[in-house]
C-alpha cells in the first residue's frame, strides 16, 4: 500500500502536482486536491488489476464516484462449500518464537472473531436515503432492509393511487361519450308528449281563427 501511494503521489507519473491521496487506519483511500476550486478529479480509465478479485484499484476503493465493488468478484471456494471442515478458522500468532507453531489446529477465534463482524461497529457513508454514521453491521442492513421496504410500500400505495384515478377517469370518460338507453327512451317520450301537445294548440288555434271568419262573413 506504501507502494500505491507513492506511485499515486508522485509529482511526475502521478497527480502530486495537484494533489494527494492518503490510507486512513480503516482503510479508506481519498483524494485532497491542493486547490479544490480548480481541481477535481474523475475515472477516464484503469487498468490495474487486483488479485485474486480481478477489480480495478478504483472499484477495490471506490474512486472516481463510483461504488467499492471489491466484494464482487469474491466467493467461497467450493471444497470449502462442499466440506465447511476445511475453512481455516485459527488466527497466526505473529510473536510465536522461532521454531514453535505459529498455527493451532485447535485455535477457533479466527471464527469467533469472524462470528462477532456484525456486532463491531464500522464507519459507514451515506448511500441512497441512509446517514450513514458508525453503527454495527446488523443495524446497518436492518436499517437498509427497512429504507427498501418503506419506499416498496410507497411506490405501492402511489401505483394503486394511479390505477384507481385512472379507472375513475376511464368510467367518466366512458359515461360522457356513451349512450344510456333508459336516459334516451325517457327524453323520447318527453319530446313526443310535447310534439303532440304543440300539434293540439295549432289545431285549436285554427279552429278558433275558422270561427272568427266565419262570424265575419
Amino acid at each position: 500500500m506504501g507502494e500505491l501511494l507513492g506511485a499515486l503521489n508522485d509529482p511526475i507519473t502521478g497527480v502530486g502536482r495537484y494533489g494527494a491521496f492518503s490510507l486512513d487506519a480503516a482503510g479508506k483511500l481519498a483524494f485532497k486536491a491542493y486547490d479544490p476550486a480548480a481541481t477535481t478529479m474523475s475515472i477516464v480509465t484503469d487498468a490495474t488489476t487486483q488479485t485474486p478479485s480481478g477489480v480495478s484499484m478504483s472499484q477495490l476503493f471506490g474512486l472516481g464516484a463510483t461504488g467499492a465493488t471489491r466484494a464482487d468478484a469474491y466467493s467461497v471456494r467450493s471444497d470449502i462449500q462442499q466440506d465447511p471442515g476445511k475453512l481455516a478458522l485459527a488466527q497466526l500468532n505473529l510473536s510465536a518464537a522461532a521454531g514453535t507453531p505459529a498455527l493451532s489446529k485447535s485455535d477457533g477465534r479466527g471464527g469467533l472473531a469472524l462470528g462477532d463482524v456484525g456486532k463491531r461497529n464500522v464507519a459507514f457513508a451515506a448511500a441512497g436515503g441512509s446517514s450513514g454514521g458508525a453503527k454495527t453491521l446488523s443495524a446497518y442492513a436492518a436499517d437498509f432492509a427497512g429504507e427498501i421496504g418503506g419506499k416498496a410500500a410507497a411506490a405501492k400505495t402511489r401505483s394503486e393511487t394511479a390505477a384507481a384515478l385512472s379507472k375513475e377517469a376511464d368510467s367518466r370518460r366512458a359515461s360522457a361519450q356513451g349512450v344510456n338507453m333508459d336516459e334516451e327512451l325517457v327524453n323520447m317520450t318527453t319530446f313526443q308528449q310535447a310534439y303532440n301537445a304543440s300539434a293540439r294548440l295549432i289545431q285549436a288555434s285554427k279552429d278558433m281563427y275558422d270561427v272568427l271568419i266565419g262570424i265575419l262573413r
